[in-house]
């Protein structure tokens, strides 16, 4: 029984200890597949973390590059604004537009990330800031309307003798016998009718100036060999063709008479004549033959009374002739190139003309002498069109580089510079004017027909001048609607109204003042004296709020720091600053100044006091403890700098001539602004803090940099030179910057502006935009 027990006892041992066992190892396996499972874990946490990271060194590589682009797209802008090219502006512009979000809403708002509907790529940014906005007023159209759009170059236009209806003459491509005029009721901006011309050249129109019958070119047959040219007069009374009048040659000139009775016609290629007609039975009554070498009528202009006509030739030259003899009167060299257009003034005394290609500028003739009396240089681009308007004082050239230009012609002897009216997006050819109207049609390239109202161009002027002379002093009201300035003679005005030109005095303190200073809400006007005393006044009630006593000698209010109510003042004897407490009239601290100390300013919330010297040193104090301390800039030449809104950030101006942009917490520079002609005199933040102006000189007086990428973005000119004041208005729509005694103001519309001119007149499509989009700004 003891052996059997034993036995038992060494067989339970021995299956416990193989259960042991096999348990050990079981736990050793789970803990090495544990073991297993968490590095494959870790492993897997570190390659998202390595991938996150890679995307978010990806999209912030991503979001730079987009930001150098947006840089220099805006830089284009400009460039195409310059020259006219509002097509390029506009695609240049539109690239930056806000991208339809991923819910199918729309954002405009600075800094919202958006993402486009129909990709899985990282959200964007809004880049867009002051420059665009500023870049998209210039390229707003002057025109009233756009009354067609049509698929080929338009070469001609017409407008009836009562202003009604307009001739548009397009040079089809493809198909001849597809219709190549249309006629419009411009009130009602409907097409009349469409009438086919068979031909594939550009088509001359011409309507009658005493009913509504048009005279247009046709081709007849659709070979060489039976290939013939016409004039068709359709007439507005009957929707039908009237007549048609056979040419001997391609029609290069179609001019009625002042009365209507008469047709002159300019053939060329083979025929090279000039004809007049008897309308309305279409009869021949007079030809005359052109020379062979001319193309009888390339441009043809004919007076009004019927007495002379005249053509251009070869070599750019033009001839006159009597139209009652066929003889001519004169032959005059009028340019290297092609002559494009001609037209004689109302009264037949002056003959105008242009031509093709690199020349730019246009001739005024004398007609009964044939001498050059006058040229009008339309600068760029050569001019496609002329139009007198009827008192032969204005002359309006359709040009080659989008714009229409308008001259005022009353004294020949001292013509002032043209009036431009843009909003083309290619290249003019033709123009005419409404009977009894100030308004012009003209036509270009891509198809559109524009009306303009040449008394009230909708082109705003993109820089405003204040006609005064002002000191330095100056500040933007509270509410960015108006100027306060403190001129030389110690007048206090206020410059309200859309272009800040309505003049309000406010006060006068005489011109023995030698300085004072605006509150930052312009709500107060501090006031400097040469018997140590300074004056504190009250700017919406316009009264002396109180009076107190510095010193005995010169005393300059420089600046009032809001948080604190304190005023700085420096005083001239012993170059000192003395900080006053506006609330008690008594000193808190002061400290010693320097003769040189153009570079100063204070932090936003009034503690902390910068300034950078003209010799390279630096003095930051500390406006709560009075500590000072010299930090090491490398700074020199320095003549204004400023603190960004939020206190991040400062800027100072050098005449060497750069910009410098520090980190104010850190003291270490973050960028250098470089690529100006001459000094920089000032520096001035957006209110968001997202763009730094520096003013210039002259054709630089500002420009607008990229805080994030450090690019430059826009540069605008102005008149005079040492722009040593420049800031923006509290809303953040208008730049201002003082040059002398010249302020100037450049406005951009708000978006909440830019979003209800677009809901009235959407951008055009084609012109790399995203289509329509809101356009907020929180």
């Amino acid at each position: 029984a003891a052996a059997a027990v034993a036995v038992v006892l060494l067989v339970g041992i021995a299956v416990s200890t193989r259960q042991t066992i096999r348990a050990t190892h079981a736990e050793r396996e789970q803990n090495k597949q544990r073991e297993i499972a968490v590095k494959a874990l870790d492993g897997e946490k570190e390659q998202r973390a390595k991938a996150s990271a890679s995307e978010q060194q990806a999209q912030k590589q991503e979001l730079a590059a987009r930001r150098r682009a947006y840089a220099s797209d805006m830089n284009l802008a400009q460039q195409a604004l310059a020259v006219n090219n509002l097509a390029r502006a506009l695609e240049l512009l539109n690239r930056h537009r806000p991208l339809v979000s991923a819910t199918g809403t729309n954002s405009a708002s600075s800094g919202t990330r958006v993402t486009r509907p129909s990709e899985t790529r990282p959200s964007e940014i809004d880049l867009r800031g002051w420059e665009w906005r500023h870049l998209w007023q210039q390229c707003r159209s002057d025109s009233l309307f756009t009354l067609c759009q049509k698929t080929n170059r338009i070469m001609a236009l017409a407008v009836s003798h009562d202003g009604t209806w307009v001739a548009v003459g397009e040079q089809p491509v493809g198909e001849p016998q597809l219709g190549a005029i249309s006629i419009w009721d411009w009130r009602t901006r409907q097409e009349i009718t469409s009438l086919r011309t068979g031909s594939h050249r550009p088509q001359r129109l011409a309507f009658s100036p005493r009913e509504h019958l048009l005279a247009f070119t046709a081709q007849i047959g659709g070979t060489t060999t039976n290939l013939q040219r016409a004039v068709r007069l359709w007439s507005g009374a009957t929707r039908q063709v009237v007549a048609e009048l056979p040419l001997g040659g391609t029609c290069n000139g179609l001019v009625f008479s002042a009365d209507g009775q008469t047709l002159i016609t300019a053939t060329a290629d083979p025929e090279h004549q000039i004809s007049l007609w008897r309308i309305p039975e279409g009869k021949k009554i007079a030809t005359f033959a052109a020379t062979q070498e001319g193309a009888a009528g390339r441009s043809l202009a004919v007076t009004r009374d019927l007495s002379s006509a005249a053509y251009g030739m070869p070599e750019g030259r033009i001839r006159v002739i009597d139209l009652g003899t066929g003889q001519e009167r004169w032959t005059a060299k009028a340019t290297d190139e092609t002559v494009s257009s001609l037209v004689f003034s109302p009264d037949g005394k002056l003959l105008a003309s242009c031509a093709e290609w690199s020349d730019s500028v246009i001739h005024l003739w004398d007609v009964a002498s044939g001498k050059e009396i006058r040229r009008l240089d339309a600068q760029r681009g050569h001019p496609a069109g002329l139009v007198f308007w009827p008192d032969g004082k204005t002359l309006a050239a359709a040009g080659s580089d989008q714009t229409i230009r308008l001259w005022d012609l009353s004294n020949l002897d001292d013509v002032p510079p043209p009036r431009s009216l843009r909003g083309h997006k290619a290249e003019l050819r033709c123009l005419a004017l409404v009977p009894d109207s100030p308004m012009l049609v003209s036509g270009d390239d891509d198809g559109s027909v524009y009306f303009w109202d040449t008394t009230t161009a909708r082109h705003e002027n993109t820089r405003i001048t204040l006609p005064a002379a002002i000191t330095h002093t100056w500040r933007f009201a509270p509410d960015s609607h108006s100027v306060l300035t403190l001129d030389a003679q110690g007048r206090l005005a206020r410059w309200q109204g859309a272009s800040f030109q309505e003049m309000e005095t406010v006060k006068e303190f005489g011109a023995n003042a030698p300085a004072a200073c605006f509150s930052d809400d312009a709500q107060r006007l501090a006031v400097g004296s040469t018997n140590g005393t300074v004056q504190l006044w009250d700017l919406q009630q316009r009264v002396l709020l109180r009076e107190f006593t510095v010193s005995t000698g010169t005393v300059q209010p420089r600046q009032f720091l809001a948080q604190r109510n304190t005023l700085v003042i420096h005083q001239e004897s012993d170059n000192t600053l003395h900080e006053w407490d506006l609330a008690t009239s008594r000193e808190t601290q002061s400290w010693r100044g320097d003769t040189q100390w153009p570079g100063r300013s204070f932090s936003p919330d009034g503690r902390s006091f910068l300034n950078l010297n003209y010799n390279g040193t630096t003095l930051l104090r500390d406006m709560t403890t009075g500590r000072e301390t010299a930090p090491n800039l490398a700074m020199k030449n320095a003549k204004r700098a400023g603190f960004s809104p939020d206190g991040k950030l400062f800027a100072s101006a050098s005449s060497q001539p750069v910009a410098r942009l520090w980190d104010f917490s850190t003291l270490q520079e973050l960028a250098t602004f470089r690529g100006y002609l001459q000094g920089v005199h000032s520096v001035a933040f957006s209110p968001d803090s997202k763009r730094l102006a520096t003013g210039s000189d002259g054709e630089e007086a500002v420009k607008l940099w990229d805080l994030e990428s450090y690019q430059e973005l826009l540069t605008l000119a102005g008149q005079g030179s040492a722009f040593v004041s420049c800031a923006f208005s509290p809303d953040g729509n208008v730049l201002a910057a003082g040059s002398g005694k010249v302020l100037h103001l450049w406005r951009a519309p708000s978006w909440e502006e830019i979003a209800a001119a677009e809901a009235k007149d959407p951008p055009a499509p084609g012109f790399g935009g995203q289509g329509k989009t809101e356009t907020k700004q929180p």
